[in-house]
């Protein structure tokens, strides 16, 4: 399997750090252009909608076979996708290979969403290269009451 190596795709886990985001002030969003520049790119591409109960993230993942390729993960308000992709194309040893742009090989992807979600009535579903995943918000009000208990 050939792998285009691009030092740029480390990026990626170190600028979504909520270190970078926080501290340092970066935000990966805002930057995109400048990156796509150096030939960075988020992959895979996502769009992130939210709804009054619900925060629902699409992906463009061309290719996958099964749920085996696929692994999704959720803490806090943080969503994590991996995963790999193996087109079953063998490369033949007298082949001479000009250009490869579908992308092969092992991915991961950190997405901070808007809320904070429940992984108990997620909803995952793959249909035409794109996955979309329906995380249910976590409502709750800002304050809770404690009770004060009088002892005297």
């Amino acid at each position: 399997m050939v792998k285009n190596f691009n030092p740029f795709d480390y990026l990626e886990d170190i600028f979504e750090k909520e270190f970078f985001q926080n501290v340092a002030g970066f935000d990966m969003e805002k930057n995109m252009d400048m990156l796509k520049h150096f030939g960075f790119n988020l992959w895979p591409p996502v769009n992130i909608e939210e709804t009054a109960a619900e925060v629902i993230v699409s992906a463009e993942i061309p290719g996958l076979q099964d749920a085996r390729g696929i692994n999704l993960k959720i803490k806090g308000n943080t969503l994590k996708i991996e995963g790999e992709l193996n087109h079953g194309t063998e490369i033949l040893q007298e082949t001479k290979k000009h250009r490869q742009e579908r992308r092969t090989g092992k991915f991961s992807r950190n997405i901070n969403l808007p809320a904070s979600v429940s992984s108990r009535d997620a909803r995952a579903t793959y249909r035409h290269g794109v996955l979309e995943i329906r995380l249910t918000k976590i409502l709750h009000d800002p304050f809770e009451t404690i009770q004060v208990q009088f002892i005297k």
